[in-house]
């Protein structure tokens, strides 16, 4: 009877979002010549809307009528700009001095300094994204239908989580956006997703590896696979493949083996009603067991499975190459949103495209033009072939915002720029929630240059994706020699949590792995140069190497290091 009631709510559910889909699909695609007077339209009523709260007297919005008033009277904004109007509203609950909507959640977003910002939430925030988010199931009762897979219902793997990281004095709750979704429907997902309603909102005392792969290998019937990024499905089937006999042991017997970290009060509701499998158990042992290097072993566990949903261009694709390994030609991939807790900025409309268009009506847009002058640009009067920073204004009181994220324009449909995820401007690290910037970085070596009580004369970090979790592995060389039998790898990521609170949290979920420093011999960095200028390279253009993004540089690095 459960079964069947799981069914029908999974196919009411998915159908009615497939065909909200579907129009949200076709308006997106027809809309696009006039999507500049749209967003247009969309920015002065929200300009007006806003206009008795604080920051909207302070610019005098009520005397903005077009886009050129706006760009007159509104400066470029930062998050310091808004930093006293959030602080009240999150001690006091004061309300109206950003937004005339009422704030009612905060979005946790790491900042320059290490501590998280507060990107205020109201209900219409959530209005694109859920939009959105139906092209998703359209695409997947189309992948359905194209392979005969059955009509659309089932369960998806969701790797979401929903922890709360704060609540501030007046009350107001601080988490990620797709957590706050997570926790207020936490019963309809436990219906429409793997994971067990036992577990959410307490991902931070559970071993969420363990509980997403055991509760979705017992699950026959999942058809979707779904996470922002891509590099979380890969961990998860890393940590598949070295976790496998005590998962199929505790399918088998119905249980959650005693060396699983999770509340005594959660496992204890678990034994209640988890009930041995052991027929699903021998039929994952045969799968594994034929599987060579577990290429295409996705869809063998899941007969029915039809699209994976995440994030896996730019810095991401080394795992989208890693997940075609598991799921084979057989499944396709969807790359998800492109999305900030500032707005929800663009999405790949089909299946298997890489670019992403513009949603222009989830916010209004200018951009800046990477090393052009500081005129503002309209989505219809970009480039193809250039890169842009993107400035947004959203309907959560965030007006001319820097969003610090670049583009590069790839194309047009009608008067919508399809664009590709470019980089974070001063970014270098971005795995999972950390979220790391030059500025931080440099922080955090002058931090570990102290604790070396040691000149570090040179640096290089390269983001090693072969190695399951993701990790940091820095190249340093020292003005004094070094004992590299002391444990500097562990002090470096003393640093980096001291930039980064939480980092050390991180590592013992197993999302990242500890950072591994190698110490290179002395002027390793010199002779780099130096051979750079034998190969004809300018000396003005020879810039030191923070990145290490080939493998030949890598190499030379490795060679270089002290043993």
């Amino acid at each position: 009877m459960g079964n069947l009631i799981q069914k029908i709510i999974s196919y009411n559910v998915l159908n009615i979002a497939a065909f909200l889909g579907k129009k949200n699909y076709n308006y997106y695609n027809k809309k696009v010549k006039i999507a500049d007077k749209i967003s247009e339209k969309k920015l002065l009523k929200n300009i007006k809307k806003n206009s008795n709260t604080v920051i909207g007297r302070k610019y005098y919005f009520s005397n903005i009528k077009t886009i050129k008033d706006f760009q007159t009277r509104i400066p470029y904004t930062t998050y310091n700009d808004y930093i006293e109007y959030i602080e009240k509203t999150a001690n006091t609950g004061e309300q109206n001095l950003i937004t005339s909507d009422k704030i009612y959640f905060f979005a946790a977003t790491s900042g320059t300094t290490g501590a998280y910002k507060k990107i205020p939430i109201v209900k219409r925030t959530f209005m694109p994204f859920l939009k959105n988010g139906t092209i998703f199931a359209y695409n997947l009762k189309r992948e359905m239908k194209k392979k005969q897979n059955g009509h659309l219902y089932g369960k998806i793997l969701n790797l979401s989580e929903a922890g709360t990281i704060d609540i501030t004095p007046s009350g107001i709750k601080v988490g990620v956006v797709t957590g706050y979704f997570t926790s207020r429907f936490k019963s309809l997902l436990s219906l429409l997703t793997c994971l067990p309603k036992e577990v959410i909102g307490f991902e931070k005392d559970v071993d969420m590896k363990y509980i997403n792969a055991r509760f979705a290998l017992e699950e026959e019937n999942v058809i979707c696979i779904n996470s922002v990024f891509m590099s979380a499905l890969t961990d998860l089937f890393n940590y598949i493949e070295d976790n496998k006999t005590i998962i199929l042991k505790d399918i088998e017997n119905g249980t959650i083996d005693d060396s699983i970290k999770i509340p005594d009060t959660i496992r204890k509701k678990f034994q209640k009603r988890l009930r041995p499998n052991k027929k699903r158990a021998d039929e994952l042992r045969k799968i594994f067991r034929e599987s060579v290097n577990y290429e295409g072993i996705i869809p063998k566990i899941w007969k029915r499975i039809s699209l994976v949903i995440s994030i896996g261009t730019g810095d991401f694709s080394p795992y989208k190459e890693k997940m075609r390994k598991y799921c084979s030609k057989q499944v396709p991939f969807s790359f998800s949103m492109f999305a900030a807790s500032e707005a929800t900025i663009a999405n790949t409309l089909e299946v298997e495209d890489e670019n992403y268009t513009l949603i222009f009506d989830g916010g209004f847009y200018e951009f800046l033009e990477i090393d052009g002058n500081n005129k503002p640009l309209l989505m219809n009067e970009l480039e193809i072939g250039k890169e842009y920073e993107i400035i947004v204004t959203n309907f959560t009181g965030l007006y001319r915002y820097l969003l610090k994220d670049v583009v590069k324009v790839v194309g047009y449909k009608g008067k919508v720029p399809i664009i590709q995820y470019a980089y974070r401007k001063n970014q270098l690290f971005n795995v999972s929630g950390l979220h790391l910037t030059t500025e931080q970085f440099t922080n955090i070596m002058n931090y570990y240059e102290k604790a070396l009580n040691n000149n570090i004369l040179d640096y290089s970090l390269y983001v090693d994706t072969d190695h399951s979790p993701v990790r940091m592995v820095i190249f340093i060389e020292t003005e004094k020699s070094i004992n590299i039998e002391e444990n500097i790898s562990q002090l470096f990521d003393d640093q980096v949590n001291v930039e980064f609170p939480g980092f050390d949290g991180i590592i013992k979920k197993g999302i990242i792995s500890n950072s591994l420093v190698h110490v290179v011999k002395p002027e390793t960095y010199k002779k780099l140069r130096e051979n750079k200028i034998k190969s004809g390279i300018p000396v003005n253009q020879i810039k030191t190497i923070r990145i290490i993004k080939d493998k030949y540089t890598l190499k030379y690095f490795l060679d270089s290091t002290l043993k």
